[in-house]
C-alpha cells in the first residue's frame, strides 16, 4: 500500500511538472512570434520607385563611379530628380542630403513635399543644396532617399568632389570698440578680420565698412592673404554724428579683391543719442558784414570790414579763405585769427579791381571756418568806368573844331579853284 501510494504521488507530481513546462513553452513561443512580428515591421521594405536620373547643375551624376564634378564650398547647387513608378504611391518624400559634415545647426540637405505618383508617369523634383564654406576638401557621397508613410524606402548613392574655388575670401569677424551700445558724437573703432579660403593668395586687399544710415564710411588696405589663412585689418575710424538718433543701425563690411571679385557681410550697431545736442543750436561764431557792396572804378581797390565774434565758452581759431577770380584780386588784413570768448575782431577785405574788368556789377566770395563749421559770405563791387575831366573834355573839343576848320578851308579852297577853271 505504501509503496503505491509512494508510486501515484509521483505521477502526480510529474505530470503537474508536465502541464507547467507546456505552459512555459507556449508562452516562449508566444512571445518569439511576438518579438519576430515587431522585428519585422521594423525592416523597411525597398520602395518600388525608380529614380531614373539625378542632375547637379545639368550634369547627370552616376552611382557607380566618381563623379567628374567638383563643386565648390560657399555656392549653392541644384539637384534635380527624374522619378517614376510602376505602382500607385502615396505620400512619398525624397530628400537629398550630404553626410560627414559635423554642425548639427547647418545641415547640407533638402527635401521635397509629400507628393503622389501614377504609374507609368515620370515626375521631375528640384532640390537645392548649400556646399558650408568650411566643408573640407574631400569626396564625399551624395545620398538620395525616397521613404513613404509605411516606412518603405530606397536609397541611392553618389560621390562628389568638394573643392576649393580659386578665389575666395569671407569676412570671418568684425570687432567693434566701443562693442556694446555707443554715444551719438563718439568715435567707433572698427577690425576686420578676412580668411582667404580660396586656392590663390590675394593681395592688396580693400577692405571697407560703412553705416548708410549715418551716411559715414572708412576704409583700410591688408596687403596679403595666404591661402587657409586669416588676417585682420588695423583699426577703421568712424565718427556717429552728433545727431544721429537712438536705434540699430546696419554695418556692411565690404571687401575687393583679385581685381573685381568681392565678399561682403552685415553686422549690427547700437547707438544712443546725444541729449543735449539740440538740433538748431545757437552758432558759437557770429559773421558780420559792416558792408556787402561797394561802388569801385576799374583799376582801383574798394575795401569791407568783416566783424567775427566768438559767443562760446572756449577760445576758437577762424581761418578765412578769399575765392580769387579773373576780374580782380582779393586780400585780407588776416586769414587767421584766433577768438577768445565774447571777443570780436574786425577783419578788412580788399578787392583790387583790374583796369579791363567792364562796368556792372561783379561778385566774389570768402570761407570762413571755424573748427567743423564754415560759412560763405558774398562781396560785390559795382565796378565804373573812369570819367573824363572837364580840361580833358575841353582838349578834344578842340582838336575836333580844329579838324573841322582845316577840312572847311580845304572845301573853300577847291571851290575857288574850280571857279578859275571855268572862268579860263
Amino acid at each position: 500500500m505504501v509503496n503505491e501510494y509512494n508510486y501515484s504521488k509521483k505521477d502526480k507530481i510529474s505530470n503537474k511538472e508536465k502541464k507547467q513546462r507546456g505552459q512555459k513553452m507556449k508562452t516562449a513561443k508566444i512571445l518569439i512570434a511576438l518579438m519576430l512580428t515587431i522585428a519585422l515591421a521594423g525592416i523597411a521594405h525597398a520602395l518600388p520607385l525608380t529614380i531614373e536620373d539625378v542632375q547637379i547643375n545639368d550634369v547627370t551624376l552616376n552611382q557607380d563611379t566618381e563623379n567628374a564634378l567638383s563643386l565648390q564650398r560657399g555656392e549653392d547647387y541644384e539637384v534635380k530628380l527624374k522619378v517614376s513608378s510602376e505602382e500607385e504611391l502615396t505620400d512619398i518624400k525624397i530628400e537629398a542630403f550630404i553626410s560627414g559634415y559635423d554642425n548639427e545647426e547647418e545641415q547640407i540637405s533638402d527635401s521635397t513635399e509629400l507628393f503622389d505618383l501614377e504609374p507609368e508617369t515620370t515626375y521631375i523634383k528640384t532640390l537645392k543644396i548649400t556646399i558650408p564654406e568650411n566643408l573640407e576638401t574631400d569626396t564625399y557621397l551624395l545620398r538620395i532617399m525616397a521613404t513613404d508613410r509605411d516606412n518603405d524606402e530606397l536609397i541611392q548613392n553618389y560621390k562628389l568632389k568638394i573643392d576649393a574655388p580659386r578665389h575666395k575670401l569671407i569676412v570671418k569677424d568684425v570687432i567693434f570698440r566701443p562693442s556694446g551700445e555707443i554715444k551719438a558724437g563718439t568715435s567707433l573703432l572698427a577690425t576686420v578680420r578676412l580668411k582667404n579660403e580660396g586656392q590663390k593668395d590675394q593681395k592688396y586687399v580693400k577692405v571697407k565698412i560703412s553705416i548708410p544710415q549715418l551716411g559715414i564710411e572708412g576704409t583700410d588696405y591688408i596687403d596679403e592673404i595666404k591661402k587657409d589663412e586669416e588676417q585682420e585689418t588695423e583699426e577703421i575710424y568712424m565718427k556717429i554724428p552728433r545727431n544721429a538718433e537712438t536705434g540699430t543701425y546696419e554695418a556692411k563690411i565690404t571687401a575687393k579683391y583679385s581685381e573685381y571679385k568681392t565678399t561682403s557681410s552685415t553686422y549690427t550697431i547700437k547707438v544712443r543719442a546725444d541729449e543735449e545736442y539740440t538740433e538748431n543750436p545757437q552758432p558759437e561764431i557770429i559773421i558780420t558784414q559792416l558792408t556787402q557792396e561797394e561802388p569801385v572804378k576799374a583799376g582801383e581797390t574798394a575795401t569791407y570790414p568783416i566783424a567775427i565774434t566768438n559767443q562760446g565758452k572756449n577760445s576758437r581759431a577762424v581761418a578765412l579763405i578769399p575765392q580769387q577770380t579773373d576780374w580782380a584780386e582779393t586780400t585780407l588784413s588776416e586769414s587767421t585769427i584766433v577768438l577768445q570768448p565774447e571777443q570780436t575782431q574786425t577783419t578788412i577785405a580788399t578787392i583790387k579791381v583790374k583796369k579791363d574788368t567792364p562796368a556792372g556789377k561783379h561778385a566774389t566770395s570768402i570761407t570762413i571756418i571755424a573748427g567743423e563749421n564754415q560759412k560763405q559770405i558774398t562781396l560785390t563791387a559795382n565796378v565804373t568806368k573812369e570819367e573824363k575831366s572837364l580840361k580833358g573834355i575841353l582838349e578834344t573839343a578842340l582838336i575836333i573844331f580844329i579838324i573841322l576848320l582845316v577840312v572847311l578851308g580845304i572845301a573853300m579852297g577847291v571851290t575857288k579853284l574850280q571857279k578859275k577853271e571855268d572862268y579860263y
